[in-house]
Formats: structure tokens, sequence, C-alpha cells
């Protein structure tokens, strides 16, 4: 039975895989995007996002007063910026997550492929998230500066609201 899920859970993957190259093709443009965007475009509003960018959530202490911190680390390397890895580390969390990242030069949606590993479930065998399942969106405010995130699939515990100043780019002095 374990090897007939399996084989369903790889055709489902690479049915959703192949649906989803077609499916965009045909998708509207993104919310701030023109019908014109060329992949030169793309490719140049990823470059402007390249870099690395930190929210350190806190869920404040445990019943033993140790604190609850969790930091969420988002790397965009400059020479794959489609590619990004989202590092989640502190109390209890010790995971990588790879993800697909687009971008205008306003707005980078950060969605999920896998975990470090490959696999699309956790340690536990659950797959919390789907492949191409948008985790959040980072958002440049009007001044430039400041970042608004607006969490999707991805919720930390110590985040107060669906949107607001959360990640910042790392190396900035203030949000």
């Amino acid at each position: 039975m374990r090897v007939a899920q399996l084989c369903l859970f790889v055709a489902l993957l690479i049915s959703t895989a192949c649906s989803g190259t077609s499916r965009d093709r045909g998708a509207a443009p993104r919310q701030g995007a023109s019908a014109a965007t060329s992949p030169t475009e793309d490719a140049n509003a990823l470059r402007l996002w390249a870099g690395s960018y930190e929210y350190a959530d806190s869920a404040g202490p445990t019943a033993g007063d140790t604190g609850v911190v969790i930091t969420y680390r988002l790397e965009i390397p400059k020479g794959t910026p489609s590619q990004g890895t989202l590092s989640v580390v502190g109390f209890q969390a010790d995971r990588t997550l790879r993800c697909e990242v687009s971008a205008t030069p306003t707005e980078m949606t950060v969605r999920f492929l896998s975990y470090g590993d490959g696999r699309t479930e956790n340690e536990f065998g659950v797959a919390v998230y789907q492949p191409r399942q948008v985790l959040f969106t980072l958002q440049r405010a009007a001044d430039g500066n400041a970042l608004l995130t607006t969490w999707q699939a991805l919720t930390p515990d110590g985040a107060h609201g669906k949107s607001g100043k959360y990640f910042q780019k790392a190396g900035a002095t203030s949000r």
C-alpha cells in the first residue's frame, strides 16, 4: 500500500509541475506588472532583490523563562536570484526551505519548493506546504527603505497580523 501511495504522490507532483508551467504562460500579469514585462525585466527585478533578509520572531518566554526566538533568514543569491533559501533557526526549530522567487522592482514573492534535503515533507512526514505555494511576499514601502511582509502559507507564531514590517535587509540599521 505504501508503494502505491508513493507512486500516486509522484504522479501528482509531476502533473502539478507540468500543469503549473502551462498555466503560468496563460496567467494574467501579476499586480504591478505590465503585460509587456519581458524575461529580461524580470531578471533585472530579481537582481534588485538579491541579498539577505532577516526577521527575528520573538514569541515570549517559556515556563522556564527561556526566550522563544526563531530567526528567519532569506538568502537571495546574485547569481541565481530566482532560487532562494529560507533558514528557520531558533527555539525548537532548525530547518531549511528551498524557495522559488519571483519579483517586480517593488514586490518579491517567495514560494516553497522543498525542504533542504529535496523532500516536500518535513522530518515527521507531514507536507506542511505544497510545492510552489506562496509562503510570503515582501513589498518595498514608498520611501524605498522599509519592507512590508504579507504572510501567506507561512505565519510565524510571533507575527501580530497578516502583514507588517517584519523582514529587513541584513545589514540595514532601521526598519
